[in-house]
């Protein structure tokens, strides 16, 4: 199993096929991240799949982004510094925890970054 197989496996869009369609997608893109969409699917067929994926209103880029959130806050919480950098240069903190704290990820709706705040382990 791969790493994109691996990451997403929780991934739930309500239907096997577009969450193999996800994972091939994420596969393609990630393997090429400066290509256009066309180049990094390759063929017309693959293409075709992706913008009919991205076009489908019952696939949501929360459902799609949840696994990879989970599975970052898992090993976030393995380690007792974290390293957050922001997308810009503006900003960059180091983040101290404790043994008992770990860092949560919330998504924002209103932008596309991410924000840690820290939680209690259980």
């Amino acid at each position: 199993m791969n790493w994109v197989a691996t990451e997403f496996k929780s991934m739930n869009l309500g239907d096997p096929r577009r969450k193999q369609r996800a994972i091939h997608l994420i596969e393609s893109l990630s393997a090429k991240p400066t290509a256009s969409i066309p180049q990094a699917c390759g063929d017309w067929a693959d293409t075709i799949g992706a913008y009919r994926f991205f076009g489908n209103e019952e696939v949501q880029w929360e459902d799609i982004l949840a696994p990879h959130i989970e599975n970052s806050v898992a090993r976030m919480a393995a380690h007792e510094a974290l390293l957050h950098k922001s997308r810009t240069t503006s900003v960059l903190m180091f983040v101290r925890t404790t043994a008992m704290q770990a860092a949560s990820a919330a998504v924002s709706r209103d932008t596309d970054q991410v924000h840690f705040r820290p939680f209690a382990r259980e």
